[in-house]
């Protein structure tokens, strides 16, 4: 069609003057603008009033209503895309359009503007910061945000929004499209429905079995309990603040007196306050060992046949009520006493078993005297007898006495 029109205007323009007659000058708009939706109607006018026996004609997709001989029409436009109108008329004054003007017209799509919303989490714990995030479609170059907490305005005109939410808020935002062609327009997002739950505090706690008083190189049991610590709970031992031990509810270990073991507890349980937590500290009493020890004497050693004897334990550590068990060649003698009295045999091997009484941390208890070998000599009589040199003898002389 457009080369139809400038087939005309180079023929008008190959013709005498005086057969085109006066020129008018005229400006055609839409609206005063060159741009429309699809489906929207407008006027199109010229700026000569006066003029008469208009001719319009429009590109495929748009519709002329009314208006046809006068300077302004009503476009309908049915489709999208470049579209263009032609104008020419004759004007009162007699005067002719010297060419056929054509006024460019682009037709937009209509798009419906539309809004969602998205939240980094949810739910989230007290006290947490969420984070909105609005994506909108088709809301032209400069959209415009409101955002809603039940229905309340909050926040800026932006696509994002933070801010600290209660269980059940309803999150929703308001997007304002600056495309001239959206439908639906201002849109509404979807709404959030916000679950906040509760903070849980973390606390663990650790006791020590055996407690209180403990020998040295005793091996004590350290136990923690943990309170909101999750499926999978991490434990982290120390002694006098240094990491020991392993992962684990449970911590073995031979203290050193006054040595202090805590325990540091990480909770894998949705919000967990007080994380990591801290255990109490156990101090180590710990008492050094006390070696037990006996040792006997003999009142005689050797001795002959037939003589009692007394033993004597000297303990080491024994307590206030020790226990003694004597023992004479591998078999229990005597009786519970510190003492034995006993007429030995030649060889006889004497030693004493000593039970302290002192109720912790004794070593080599009982413990087991040194022993005694037994020297016993038989009883041996004594006799005399005596014999003289000379019996009978002369007066006067002497004789030899002599004693066996």
């Amino acid at each position: 069609m457009a080369r139809i029109f400038v087939f005309i205007y180079v023929i008008i323009l190959l013709l005498p003057w005086e057969a085109r007659g006066n020129d008018c000058t005229f400006t055609p708009a839409l609206n005063g603008n060159a741009t429309a939706c699809e489906g929207s109607s407008g006027n199109v006018y010229t700026t000569d009033p006066g003029g008469t026996g208009y001719t319009w004609v429009i590109s495929a997709g748009g519709f002329i209503s009314g208006g046809w001989g006068t300077n302004t029409v009503t476009v309908t436009w049915t489709t999208a895309g470049a579209r263009w109108i032609s104008i020419d008329f004759t004007s009162a004054a007699g005067c002719t359009a010297a060419a056929p003007t054509v006024l460019d017209v682009t037709v937009n799509l209509l798009l419906p503007a539309s809004l969602t919303i998205a939240v980094s989490a949810n739910p989230v714990c007290q006290g947490t910061t969420a984070n909105f995030t609005a994506t909108p479609a088709n809301g032209g170059p400069s959209p415009s945000y409101q955002w809603q907490v039940n229905g309340s305005n909050q926040g800026t005109n932006s696509p994002n929004f933070s801010y600290i939410p209660a269980n059940n808020d309803q999150v929703k935002c308001i997007m304002t499209s600056t495309y001239g062609c959206a439908t639906g327009n201002p849109a509404t997002s979807n709404t959030v429905l916000m679950a906040v739950s509760n903070n849980l505090p973390v606390s663990v706690s650790i006791v020590a079995s055996p407690s209180g008083q403990i020998c040295q190189s005793t091996q004590v049991t350290y136990t923690a309990t943990p309170v909101n610590g999750g499926s999978t709970p991490a434990y982290q031992w120390k002694v006098n603040g240094v990491n020991a031990g392993t992962n684990s509810a449970t911590f073995s270990y031979a203290p050193a007196n006054a040595e202090v073991i805590s325990c540091v507890l990480t909770s894998n349980t949705p919000c967990a306050s007080g994380n990591p937590a801290t255990s109490n500290s156990i101090t180590a009493n710990v008492i050094a060992s006390i070696p037990v020890s006996v040792s006997i004497t003999a009142s005689n050693n050797p001795v002959c046949s037939g003589i009692p004897i007394t033993f004597t334990a000297t303990p080491v550590n024994g307590g206030s009520n020790p226990t003694y068990q004597w023992v004479v060649n591998g078999s229990g003698a005597g009786t519970n006493s510190p003492t034995f009295i006993f007429s030995p045999s030649n060889g006889d091997l004497i030693s004493c078993y000593l039970l302290s009484s002192l109720g912790s941390c004794v070593t080599n208890n009982p413990a087991t005297s040194n022993v005694i070998t037994m020297t016993v000599n038989p009883v041996l009589p004594v006799s005399i007898s005596i014999s003289a040199s000379s019996n009978p003898v002369c007066a006067g002389t002497t004789v030899i006495f002599t004693a066996t």
